[in-house]
């Protein structure tokens, strides 16, 4: 795909720009290009997709300026010229966006005003930073290249109080002080002219992406079926080979069944974990272990830019390796699918208990035991970050419980997958396209509403169409894509040794309250994510003040 970057600042130079956009060059190395408008520069590196052709960068369409990361899976001709057209015609007109995945900056001929955008999934990540007092703005596709043009930053402790609670950081933060993640689905502009001035940021409205209203599920699984293929089809529209991502579950084998049997299928086996798909033309297959861990671990931290309860990240890592050791630049993936049909262990948890849920039991079926792990962290620390999970779940649960679970599903497990996929993929260049989340599906998906989990079962209409299609396929309770540390418990002990060495880093951190004993109670899940927390701080030092 691409990689963007801009910045208005009289403090940048041409040499600092050009190093930064450097860091870009994985996210596109087969053309590059900045300039410059007054104290405004645009950067773009890019890794064509829909067209081999080479355009100047970044993109000029009818005086607008672009950055731009992604696809518009609704374009016809005429390559990115005519994909960037689609989504300035749709600021202009304050409509609806295209479908697609895409990130994007785009200056307004006059030069006054500055756009920002992100897809309303989240597919492609952006970051920025605004300093009013000096009047800055920067913004760019990965942490590190944001961070190559800002220089140092305060860390922001809140963040790791966040990340020690929860297992994320809330509310779009990062580990830096000021520096966020645009949220999904956000129009973010900023008046050049004014740079002291906050953005304003305002819905990005997609057609067709609200539920349809009630589905009747007796007849949503040919309606879904038809979706789904014509999904897979928008995906794999590229002139290059395009391959499959195959954890051997549901959504995976459903894009599976659509595609020629020559196409690479890329997995990554995971020792002691007991889920493999069956041997198959074009599989390509790596190998995970215990001993796998720590080089990974460094490597993924690096990529992610952010420590995180997300085991999955060292999967993601070795699969961009298996899937650049093979010189391919595409593949499918199946993520989306548990949050749109509700595929988790928490959705039946809830439909267990009738949806009835108060807002904190809400919350601790996306963040977990907070009020225990907070307990960690200095009290004025533990006591700020109860009172952010507070109004993340006040701002997200206002009545409608079925809403605030779409959107806790939405901002606390599916964007934070998906950015974990970006990095990590993109950090051997390799693009990821997701069929669950385009066209008609999510629609269909949320227009089905409980009956997503008829007769208490997860993803129940996959589970019928999987029937159809594969009606081999051995269903069974969900697996979660992670590392199973309930067997590896040598490695566990290697973690909790890793914590009690860097033990006065972490009270450093915050997490004054963390005793020894805690550390060796730490169960796999929590031990992992404070050890991505050391292993974050040994990586990004130089980037803290």
């Amino acid at each position: 795909m691409c990689g963007i970057l801009g910045c208005i600042s009289e403090h940048v130079d041409d040499t600092r720009f050009a190093r930064a956009l450097d860091t870009l060059a994985h996210r596109g190395p087969f053309h590059r290009g900045q300039l410059r408008r007054g104290a405004l520069r645009l950067g773009m590196t890019r890794l064509p997709m829909s067209s081999s052709v080479d355009y100047p960068l970044p993109v000029e369409v009818n005086g607008w300026l672009a950055t731009y990361n992604g696809e518009v899976y609704e374009s016809t001709a005429g390559g990115l010229p005519a994909e960037v057209a689609r989504v300035i015609d749709a600021i202009r007109a304050g409509g609806e966006f295209p479908d697609g995945m895409y990130a994007f900056a785009m200056l307004e001929p006059s030069g006054a005003r500055l756009h920002l955008g992100r897809d309303v999934f989240g597919i492609k990540p952006l970051y920025y930073r605004h300093d009013a007092q000096r009047g800055e703005f920067a913004f760019a596709s990965e942490l590190p290249a944001l961070l190559a043009l800002l220089g140092p930053q305060r860390l922001d402790r809140e963040s790791v109080a966040d990340v020690v609670a929860t297992g994320a950081v809330l509310q779009y933060r990062t580990m830096f002080e000021g520096v966020q993640v645009l949220p999904p689905g956000t129009l973010l502009s900023f008046d050049v002219s004014a740079p002291r001035q906050a953005p304003s940021l305002t819905a990005l409205r997609l057609a067709g992406h609200e539920a349809a209203g009630a589905i009747d599920a007796a007849d949503a699984i040919d309606d879904l079926g038809a979706a789904l293929d014509s999904s897979i089809e928008r995906c794999s529209d590229t002139f290059r080979d395009v391959g499959l991502l195959l954890s051997g579950g549901i959504d995976s084998t459903l894009v599976n069944a659509c595609l020629p049997p020559d196409t690479a299928r890329f997995h990554v086996s995971v020792s002691d974990s007991g889920d493999h798909p069956p041997p198959q033309p074009g599989l390509r297959v790596c190998e995970l272990g215990g001993d796998d861990f720590w080089p990974l671990a460094r490597r993924a931290v690096r990529s992610y830019a952010a420590p995180t309860r997300m085991s999955s990240l060292l999967m993601y890592q070795a699969l961009a390796d298996l899937v650049r050791q093979h010189d391919s630049y595409c593949v499918l993936l199946g993520e989306g699918a548990d949050e749109l049909f509700w595929g988790y262990p928490r959705h039946l948890a809830m439909d267990e208990c009738d949806f009835t849920l108060t807002p904190r039991r809400l919350a601790g079926q996306y963040f977990g035991d907070f009020d225990t792990k907070s307990g960690w962290l200095d009290p004025a620390l533990a006591q700020t970050v109860l009172q952010r999970v507070d109004a993340v779940t006040a701002d997200l649960y206002t009545g409608d419980l079925d809403e605030a679970i779409w959107h806790f599903d939405l901002h606390y497990s599916l964007e934070p997958l998906l950015r974990r996929a970006d990095h990590l993929l993109m950090s051997r260049t390799v693009e990821a396209r997701l069929p669950f989340l385009h066209g008609r599906v999510p629609a269909i998906a949320r227009g089905l509403g409980r009956e997503r989990l008829a007769q208490h079962q997860q993803k129940a209409p996959l589970q019928a169409l999987i029937r159809r299609r594969v009606p081999d396929y051995p269903i069974e309770k969900k697996r979660h894509f992670r590392l199973p540390f309930t067997k590896w418990a040598g490695l566990v002990d290697e973690m909790r040794d890793f914590l009690r060495r860097g033990l006065d880093e972490l009270h450093a951190l915050g997490l004054t309250r963390l005793s020894e004993p805690d550390v060796q109670r730490l169960d796999g899940s929590d031990a992992f994510t404070l050890t991505t927390l050391l292993l974050w701080r040994q990586a990004f030092s130089e980037h803290l003040q």
